[in-house]
């Protein structure tokens, strides 16, 4: 009796074994293949900073103990005899890094501010080996920086501090919101709520609708793994905890961050609150939404995260030598910093 029972146990480990260690070895293959390599701004898609002779840039390298180290770039104007209006932290998204946004970002430092960009975890100068590994690191990444200007903030002369991030940045930063009160506004481009959306919609790609309903859970048990500490934040969390005023653009046409991943959401948790504007419109796209409707039709075919598309498409095109910020649509970016910094 007692050998049955052993050989029941036994058998009962093993089946717990494969129904929690196969799921969570798939998950992982499937985050290694997704998140695992470096990742690198598209040539067609960079702007050199370089190429913005009107830019001051200082870089510089966070350190990290248990992350990889951080490229981070300090803009300011070359002429610096007006003082900046406040100190822009920008978070870059998924598969563009800082030269993605050198166009934005002089747009922003030609309106009276300095921005701190960086290369995420996995992207660019940033890269190591091992890629990034997992949507949460990016809220890791923000959160660190963060950390690391409200720490030194004489340093950027006690500025006032305003959060912007777009995509996987705008999650990035959204999240991180409610850990520094010291910020004084943010502004979302595009953000999603949490990485589990996003990857159910690439288990049913990969594994097909049936068994991605399998996997979903093991989803979100592989990013707290991964970032125990900042899994589990949400965008709705971090703004609602926050209480800093926060801007939230999105466009109907989004065809990454759609409506059930990002704004549907925001409108029926966010909408009320005092601290929070949510804009939708109608035809910005996601990649490029800070663009001129000229231009955001030229880069209109990379505007999707399929990295054998981008490749398809950047061959034979001629990037643009400039593009114009659609200052119409910034305005009220620029409009609602203004109105919430001291």
């Amino acid at each position: 009796m007692k050998r049955i029972t052993k050989i029941l146990l036994i058998v009962g480990l093993l089946l717990l074994l494969v129904i929690v260690l196969a799921p969570l070895l798939l998950v992982h293959q499937i985050y290694q293949e997704s998140f695992g390599e470096p990742v690198e701004t598209p040539a067609a898609l960079a702007y050199p900073f370089d190429e913005f002779p009107d830019l001051n840039v200082e870089e510089f390298v966070l350190e990290r103990d248990n992350n990889q180290d951080i490229y981070t770039f300090l803009f300011t104007p070359d002429d610096d005899s007006t003082e900046a209006n406040a100190l822009i932290v920008l978070a870059p998204g998924l598969g563009g890094a800082t030269e993605f946004y050198t166009p934005l970002i002089n747009y922003l430092v030609q309106s009276g501010y300095h921005v701190l960009s960086y290369d995420p975890s996995g992207h660019d100068k940033t890269a190591d080996d091992d890629g990034f590994g997992s949507f949460s690191q990016g809220m890791v990444d923000a959160d660190d920086i963060l950390t690391h200007v409200t720490e030194n903030h004489e340093d950027y002369a006690d500025l006032p501090i305003v959060a912007m991030g777009h995509s996987w940045g705008g999650y990035s930063m959204g999240g991180s919101l409610e850990w520094h009160p010291e910020i004084e506004a943010a502004v979302l481009f595009a953000a999603f709520d949490r990485p589990g959306l996003l990857m159910d919609d690439e288990a049913e790609v990969i594994a097909g609708s049936a068994f991605a309903t399998i996997l979903k859970p093991y989803f979100r048990i592989y990013e707290f793994i991964r970032n125990s500490s900042h899994a589990n934040q949400t965008v709705v969390d971090g703004v609602t905890n926050a209480e800093i005023p926060t801007l939230m653009l999105h466009s109907e046409d989004d065809p990454i961050t759609d409506g059930p991943l990002s704004f549907d959401i925001f409108e029926e948790e966010l909408s009320a609150l005092d601290w929070v504007e949510i804009e939708v419109a109608a035809d910005r796209g996601h990649s490029f939404m800070f663009y001129s409707e000229e231009d955001r039709e030229t880069f209109a075919p990379f505007d999707t995260i399929d990295e054998e598309e981008i490749e398809a498409q950047s061959d034979g095109f001629e990037r643009p030598s400039s593009v114009e910020i659609d200052d119409d649509y910034m305005t009220q970016v620029i409009n609602f910093i203004e109105e919430n910094i001291e």
